[in-house]
């Protein structure tokens, strides 16, 4: 399968996972935290769309000795686009869907403030997912694990931030994060203008805030998970995450 080739910032290179099929597959692992400890690396992994992956991408997996895929695509676009291999692949394969925010796009010029709007709309909404996710992670069968969506960015960016968060990383490197992806964006239009031409024109046709992960967009939703609750650990509580549960997360995650 055939890869564009760029120039990839450190920080990407850093924790990217280079696959064949999948192009924003990256350890969540190496962010130090507020405590003085840091993530583990090799546990948790955040990703794209994994239904084009390889042999050779399903040999990495296994050397890596993945456990459990998360995705958290509705059932309507793993049914469209796809899914995981379950059958070629030892990991357990576990859909928990959240909401598609490009499914209630109709119009071509979209506010700046949409996918902010989204995202609180989905933490607010979506607690019960959230929770189901962070109990299943706790499971001694879970680690190493990866949870996904689509492009790897909106779902899966939520859910990076919560986690990251619960473990005490700073917003900074949370944002930090988030952004990573503009760089797997710009891989997968070159992958696609190669070899699906008229794919990728109807992804460049999107309205740009939907493709976008500009910084300020996590920082916003920051600031108001703060503001709304206080603190991660408030949020937490919200949605039914105990405190036992965020003390086994950091017990599980952290060096």
């Amino acid at each position: 399968m055939q890869r564009a080739t760029q120039t990839i910032p450190a920080a990407f290179s850093k924790q990217h996972v280079p696959l064949e099929g999948a192009f924003n597959f990256r350890d969540l692992g190496g962010y130090p935290t507020q405590s003085g400890r840091r993530v583990r690396t090799g546990q948790l992994y955040r990703a794209d769309d994994l239904f084009r992956l390889s042999r050779s991408d399903l040999i990495e997996l296994e050397l890596r000795q993945l456990r459990l895929v998360i995705d958290l695509r509705t059932n309507e676009e793993a049914a469209r686009r796809g899914s995981f291999a379950q059958h070629d692949h030892v990991a357990q394969y576990l859909r928990i869907p959240l909401m598609d925010i490009s499914v209630r796009t109709e119009a071509s010029d979209l506010p700046e403030s949409y996918l902010e709007d989204r995202y609180r709309e989905i933490l607010l909404d979506a607690g019960p997912q959230f929770a189901h996710i962070i109990a299943r992670i706790l499971q001694e069968d879970a680690l190493p694990a990866v949870f996904h969506c689509a492009v790897g960015k909106d779902r899966t960016g939520l859910l990076a931030m919560l986690i990251l968060g619960l473990l005490g990383v700073n917003d900074a490197d949370i944002v930090a994060d988030y952004s990573l992806t503009t760089v797997a964006t710009a891989t997968m239009l070159s992958w696609l203008r190669a070899n699906h031409p008229e794919l990728a024109a109807s992804v460049e046709a999107i309205p740009q805030v939907l493709i976008s992960s500009e910084p300020q967009t996590m920082q916003a939703t920051l600031q108001w998970l703060r503001q709304t609750f206080g603190s991660f650990e408030s949020y937490a509580g919200f949605i039914g995450i105990t405190q036992r549960e965020v003390s086994e997360l950091r017990r599980r995650l952290l060096d």
